[in-house]
């Protein structure tokens, strides 16, 4: 070391500085984008699954508000003197009983009748279109099916709620839009026409929401020192 010039030796300490430097500004500047696309990727997830939960909520409310509605009918019809309680005897659930009575009904049981058809065709209908669309545009969640937690538990629901929605379309199609009789489209009541709706999956989203990990996969981990 005696004879390497001082000049030569500042000139090779300086040059290793700015390499340490720059190996050290690479490392912080990997890790900031890491940081970054982690944040973009949950907050991206979090609000797709917000808005996954909007369309749950509406499509329960809507589906809540028809039920009351088709139990007040129901009742109406029960009690009606001029409805033949023989033709609503063997009737298989609301929707065939007010098939049935169509014919009969007085104005304000017409009117009744009409209101729970309007919220199949113009809020449940939607609703579960855009449900669907969801599904088929989700690239995350679905994928956890293996997650031992909350996300499993989720990806299974969403896996039931797609064939329910695919179900449900395809029963509309036929049973809705050409016959005024009929007013609802259930899948899971007497007639077993599908699979039932996953009711547990307004609490899977609710937990999934509360996760901090969310928008992290198993596979994604932070940069290391070292392996530039």
């Amino acid at each position: 070391m005696e004879n390497i010039p001082e000049w030569l030796g500042a000139g090779v300490l300086t040059a290793a500085l700015a390499a340490v430097g720059y190996v050290l500004k690479t490392i912080i500047q990997a890790w900031l984008d890491w940081r970054e696309a982690h944040r973009t990727a949950r907050e991206e997830r979090v609000a797709r699954l917000v808005g996954l939960k909007s369309l749950l909520d509406t499509g329960k409310v809507s589906f809540n508000v028809q039920v009351r509605h088709a139990n007040d009918l129901y009742d109406v019809l029960r009690r009606s003197q001029a409805i033949s309680h023989d033709l609503l005897e063997g009737a298989e659930g609301f929707d065939d009983s007010f098939a049935r009575a169509y014919d009969e009904f007085t104005p304000d049981q017409k009117e009744l009748h009409e209101v729970i058809r309007s919220i199949t065709m113009s809020a449940l209908r939607p609703t579960n279109q855009a449900l669907l669309e969801w599904l088929r545009q989700d690239t995350f969640l679905r994928a956890q099916w293996r997650d031992q937690g909350v996300l499993g538990d989720l990806a299974k629901s969403l896996a039931e709620l797609e064939v329910h929605l695919i179900l449900w379309l395809a029963k509309y199609d036929m049973w809705i839009p050409d016959d005024p009789r009929h007013a609802l489209v259930f899948l899971n009541d007497e007639k077993q026409h599908g699979v039932r709706f996953p009711n547990e999956i307004d609490d899977y989203v609710r937990k999934a929401l509360e996760l901090k990990t969310l928008g992290s996969s198993s596979k994604s981990a932070a940069p290391q020192g070292g392996k530039l």
